[in-house]
């Protein structure tokens, strides 16, 4: 229950009152207006910030009267009469102004130095600009005072601009005024370092976005990339400006960023119809209100303006119902609300807590699965979204909270085991890993093999080697295997197309080079029976089977290359009809976790077993069990003696019990359905995994070199 003051932020775009804009030929009544009624121009607004506590805005100009340029070709210098302008920022309430734009250097040095002068001598606060680097990059501070505790407020401006601006000689350095730049990494460091001297804090991000006039910065990938790691580092929110109109609103990892917020007054013609934008802009009214309990709530309040001078005849406005329907046609708003005044606004994101009942309500997957319309599945992963940042930010409140709490203090050990109990480590903080460490306790959960597949599938995107995956062909395989005296099958040394596959008499596989999951297997007994190992499906004669291996041949299908092996069919016995089981040792450098038994006789059917031959449950096929027979020790040391000569720390050794002992059958370096791994077997495989790494590098360190490997293949 929220029963403490309540205080309200209001931030606005570029403002200027635009002195040399207005002073041009055929605009004599615009500046006779600004000469006598400069408030004027804010009449259809400032009902919108009036009332706020504290009012932020970009002041895109300097405080000085016609003064001269400076720089040679910087198109548009700006500047507005000091004392005009400062009594305008008074009437409006304005508490600070940021200065990181494209104008602020406009007119040198001495000018940005009267600027910060009068600003500071009006009790207006300046950041984003100053004498130096220090000072230009420090952020704004708002402490509000609850009955609790108070709650600082960081705000950060920065300008993101071309390397001309670097030509001007706009930014500043340690000796140099300016203006602040907007580096992803440093500024990300400072938000860091921030939330961890200051975690309950609220951090504002207020960048400008030099050359994206009338444009979507959302779209561009650089600067959503920077929006998001600043979020990643421990921002709140994003509130930019600069391209003049509004932008897009989107909820990230508990953060809301609205990329431009556009314009408030900036007394220009304006190139929205030109350039085909949008005349809207935003202003934001941040709610901020301490509750009974001492935690502090935040609610954004987005009021659409118009902002478009040629439309409004510089007489900017809140919108109205009638403007609606045109608004949506740029900007996706589902729901307005209203003040008590009338003024029209939107909550981003305000469905948000009932959108994730109505997500966590649906049951099954056939409701999900019938999505054929754009605009459903993007509301899916709107609201997806939408509750992974709302549980994001709840949770990292909560365990943030426990970490810092009085019963932490004074019994650390039983609160770090209760802790751990409910262990996720998206929300642990550096303090929190060395408490664990000072009481000698492992975090629960840190390892994932999930996460550890999905990150592997990206560095061998980024280049990075793997050479396990160089054992997926199968003919490579059994030429190592060839190496290193693992018995495989025989096998015809030529690779088919399939219309070229010759009949066989003898019993046979037929199967792709290339196959996942049993797909295109084909197990010729004889010509008048043969299973389709993938459907456990007996067909009746080879022109069938090769009818329905072309039926799963091609782009779209199960097999995506058309070339064939043939191979020596390991039986049961001697003088059987009958596939013998398989068996797929999930192995780690030299240490089995567990073994998965099938027969190609069931429809996929299994059963899992740990090295001591007990069965387990890994949370994956458990629906699908048959019991099978099991694997001997003898079979496992040779299993884990074949792994220790692959330079990876997991393959799957899918192996054949023939009537000589195991027969390879392929090496797979990715298990097929990773993802359904229960948690705790998650936790083992990636554990087992990362051990693995760590013995491969010690063999490595002690010189060994996998000889036999890297005979086989190159690198």
């Amino acid at each position: 229950m929220s029963t403490g003051k309540k205080y309200t932020l209001s931030f606005a775009g570029d403002t200027s009152l635009g002195e040399w804009y207005l002073r041009k030929p055929g605009k004599e009544n615009l500046v006779s207006r600004l000469e006598k009624d400069p408030l004027s121009y804010f009449t259809g607004v400032k009902p919108l910030v009036e009332k706020s506590d504290y009012f932020i805005l970009n002041l895109e100009t300097v405080l000085e009267e016609n003064p001269e340029p400076v720089l040679e070709g910087k198109e548009y210098p700006n500047y507005d009469n000091p004392a005009r302008t400062l009594k305008v920022l008074k009437d409006l309430g304005v508490s600070a102004v940021g200065l990181a734009n494209n104008h602020t250097m406009d007119f040198g040095e001495k000018v940005l130095h009267k600027t910060l002068s009068r600003l500071k001598k009006a009790k207006i606060e300046t950041f984003g600009a100053g004498e130096n680097l220090k000072e230009a990059a420090s952020p704004l501070k708002i402490t509000l005072e609850g009955k609790k505790g108070n709650k600082n407020i960081y705000i950060f401006t920065g300008m993101r601009a071309g390397k001309r601006y670097r030509e001007y000689g706009f930014f500043a350095d340690d000796k140099k005024p300016g203006v602040n730049n907007l580096p992803q990494k440093g500024l990300s460091k400072q938000i860091s370092k921030l939330r961890n001297k200051d975690p309950e804090s609220i951090i504002i991000i207020y960048p400008h976005w030099q050359g994206l006039d009338y444009k979507w910065a959302s779209k561009h990938q650089r600067i959503q990339k920077r929006c998001r790691a600043f979020i990643d580092a421990g921002a709140n929110y994003i509130f930019g400006h600069g391209t003049h109109m509004l932008n897009d609103i989107e909820y990230y990892n508990g953060g809301t960023i609205a990329y431009s917020i556009g314009n408030f007054v900036f007394n220009s013609l304006g190139r929205y119809k030109k350039m085909q934008a949008p005349p809207y802009s935003l202003v934001v009214n941040m709610e901020v209100q301490e509750s009974e309990d001492g935690t502090w709530t935040v609610k954004n309040k987005f009021f659409p303006i118009i902002t478009d001078n040629r439309a409004t005849d510089f007489n900017l406005r809140h919108i109205k119902n009638s403007d609606i329907a045109n608004l949506k046609k740029y900007f996706p708003i589902s729901d307005f609300k209203k003040t008590k005044l009338g003024f029209l606004y939107f909550v981003p994101f305000g469905k948000s807590k009932e959108e994730i009942a109505h997500l966590l309500d649906v049951n099954s997957r056939s409701e999900i699965r019938k999505i054929k319309d754009k605009k459903t599945f993007d509301h899916y992963i709107n609201t997806i979204e939408a509750m992974n940042g709302f549980l994001n930010t709840k949770l990292k409140m909560i365990y943030n909270g426990l970490n810092r709490s009085k019963y932490m203090e004074k019994n650390e050990i039983d609160a770090i085991t209760k802790l751990n109990s409910i262990f996720d480590k998206k929300y642990v903080s550096h303090k929190l890993l060395k408490k664990y460490e000072r009481n000698q306790l492992e975090p629960k959960n840190i390892f994932s093999f999930r996460e550890i597949v999905m990150q592997k599938s990206r560095l061998r995107k980024m280049g990075s080697p793997e050479y396990s995956w160089k054992l997926d062909n199968k003919v490579d395989a059994y030429k190592f295997a060839d190496k290193v005296g693992f018995r495989r099958p025989k096998t015809d040394s030529n690779v088919y197309k399939l219309a070229q596959i010759p009949k066989v008499e003898e019993p046979i596989v037929l199967k792709p080079v290339r196959s996942t999951g049993s797909r295109g297997v084909y197990l010729v007994f004889n010509q008048n029976k043969i299973l389709s190992v993938f459907d456990s499906r007996y067909l009746n004669s080879w022109e069938e089977m090769i009818t329905d291996a072309r039926s799963k041949l091609g782009k779209d299908n199960v097999i995506r290359s058309d070339r064939w092996m043939i191979e020596e069919l390991i039986l049961e016995s001697k003088d059987s009809e009958k596939a013998t089981t398989n068996l797929k040792f999930h192995i780690f450098y030299g240490e089995m976790l567990f073994v998965q038994e099938e027969s190609p006789e069931h429809w996929h059917k299994y059963c899992f077993w740990d090295e001591d031959m007990n069965l387990v449950k890994l949370g994956k096929y458990e629906n699908q069990f048959y019991m099978g027979n099991g694997f001997n020790k003898v079979d496992l040391e040779k299993i884990k003696e074949f792994s220790l000569k692959i330079p990876s720390p997991f393959v799957r050794i899918d192996t054949l019990i023939g009537t000589d002992g195991l027969v390879l059958g392929e090496i797979t370096p990715r298990v097929g359905n990773f993802h359904s791994f229960n948690d705790e077997w998650d936790e083992k495989l990636g554990r087992a995994y990362l051990e693995a790494e760590v013995r491969i590098k010690r063999d490595l360190l002690k010189g060994k070199k996998f000889d036999e490997f890297f005979d086989v293949f190159e690198v």
